[in-house]
């Protein structure tokens, strides 16, 4: 059973749910398709209370948002199992790109060139966040995504500042390869733990320009 919804692409009603590419503590991501169109999409769904709070949130959020800078959501769908239990879905335009992430595992670091591109259109995405009230709280390579052209589009506290010390994080994990003190990045609350409760400051790339170098520098300035 679909939910109406208001937004300006065309609500999926009868879909095919096709391979995980993702998942999180609130579910499971899947490509999907759209068996009346053939427009492939993706299904971010949950089964458990606390996942379909969480997805009703961002779908909330969501709803209010209208940026070519952010990744648009298309439609949500509610479902019922024999046993009476509920399955919740988002469903999000597809980006054909991938993320930072991927692109990184298959070319490796990207030079200063790409990064300025990558960082500027992630700035956009958030000042149009941050205009809007929303602090996004886990920018990250894996969570910027792009569209086969190469343009970017994002996705969801603390505060403003965390963001842009994010940013300055993503430069570096764009810049070498790695985010910034090792591991994947996917425990982005013990990185906020680390902001909050240390003083360190990642090492920078030596091979930027002192201008990357002066922005890293003001992404990442303790207060």
């Amino acid at each position: 059973m679909a939910e109406k919804w208001q937004c300006s692409f065309s609500q999926p009603k009868e879909w095919l749910k096709g391979s995980v590419i993702g998942s999180g503590s609130f579910g499971t991501v899947h490509l999907a398709i759209d068996t009346a169109t053939g427009s492939l999409f993706v299904a971010k769904s949950a089964r458990s209370e606390a996942g379909i709070k969480s997805l009703k949130n961002e779908a909330n959020i969501l709803e209010s948002l209208n940026s070519p800078h952010i990744v648009k959501c298309i439609g949500k769908d509610i479902s019922f199992a024999k046993n009476g239990a509920t399955k919740y879905s988002l469903f999000f335009e597809y980006m054909a790109g991938g993320s930072l992430s991927d692109v990184l595992q298959k070319l490796g670091a990207l030079n200063e060139k790409l990064i300025r591109l990558y960082t500027r259109e992630i700035l956009r995405g958030l000042k149009y966040l941050h205009e809007n009230g929303i602090v996004h709280s886990d920018v990250k390579c894996k969570n910027v995504l792009l569209g086969a052209s190469g343009d970017v589009l994002r996705n969801e506290g603390l505060d403003f500042a965390a963001d842009i010390w994010s940013l300055g994080c993503t430069v570096i994990e764009m810049a070498t390869g790695w985010p910034p003190w090792g591991g994947d990045g996917s425990n982005p609350m013990a990185k906020m733990l680390k902001i909050a409760k240390g003083n360190d400051v990642p090492e920078f790339p030596g091979h930027f320009s002192s201008e990357g170098l002066d922005f890293l520098s003001r992404c990442l300035e303790r207060i």
